[in-house]
């Protein structure tokens, strides 16, 4: 291209000189090379006006599509990885909640099983209680109703065994499970 628009401005510049000399042949042929010499400038002109559209458009278009195609991309990939976050949460926190729920009917199951199990003791001594529901704190007292003997009351857990001894022993008796 610009071996054409130096080549056009060679030309104009010798119809410029055959100009000047003032021959009316060269005044006619220094206007025939000028409108060639035009016509080829506007010609050049013109073709390099459409090939730099031409290139700034592809290059634009490029550019824009892949702008584009990234944004998508990285926009798609973040509402993924957002809704997999939230789904992944939400499935932890269910499980939490289960989790807890199975814990708490297992120790209602225990503290009831425990419970029941400690009523089959009524009538029998504290160790024997002790042994098959676990470790108790004691309190123990007078017992009002006869000289000697004393009362207590032992504290499960998940439950109250109410207890006697006899006078002068040191052997608790279970009156009743609460």
């Amino acid at each position: 291209m610009r071996k054409k628009i130096s080549g056009i401005i060679t030309m104009t510049m010798m119809a410029v000189c055959l100009a000047a000399c003032g021959n009316s042949t060269a005044d006619t042929a220094t206007t025939e090379v000028a409108e060639v010499t035009t016509e080829a400038t506007t010609e050049a002109t013109t073709e390099a006006t459409e090939a730099t559209t031409e290139a700034t458009t592809q290059a634009t278009t490029e550019k824009t599509t892949e702008k584009t195609t990234e944004a998508t991309t990285q926009a798609t990939t973040e509402a993924t990885t957002e809704k997999t976050t939230e789904k992944k949460k939400e499935k932890k926190t269910t499980e939490k909640k289960k989790k807890e729920k199975t814990e708490e009917k297992k120790e209602e199951k225990t503290e009831a099983s425990k419970k029941s199990v400690a009523q089959g003791y009524v009538g029998q001594t504290l160790d024997a209680l002790a042994s098959a529901c676990g470790q108790y704190t004691l309190q123990t007292g007078g017992a009002c109703s006869l000289e000697g003997e004393l009362s207590g009351i032992a504290y499960f857990d998940g439950f109250t065994a109410y207890l006697h001894s006899e006078q002068g022993q040191t052997v608790w008796i279970v009156d009743a499970i609460e």
